[in-house]
């Protein structure tokens, strides 16, 4: 599955551009720190993956998660 559609998912009233290279926590007032968070935890329950505390503190946009997930073999 799409990080976006996951995105869409977890906050459905957002507005926000899917193509946004930049895309990450700010870009809409529910992605703030508790929403990447969830949104976080919500990424390792549908890849299957845990993310370390580190990455959990360094993963704050879409394309870093993704850079991420391509460690663990998955094209998100």
């Amino acid at each position: 599955m799409k990080l976006e559609n996951l995105l869409r998912q977890l906050f459905p009233d957002a507005k926000f551009n899917p193509n946004d290279p930049d895309l990450g926590i700010g870009a809409f007032p529910e992605w703030d720190s508790l929403g990447n968070l969830n949104f976080l935890m919500f990424v390792e329950e549908t890849y299957g993956v845990r993310f370390s505390v580190d990455d959990m503190a360094e993963l704050k946009t879409l394309k870093s998660i993704k850079e991420k997930l391509s460690t663990f073999g998955f094209q998100a």
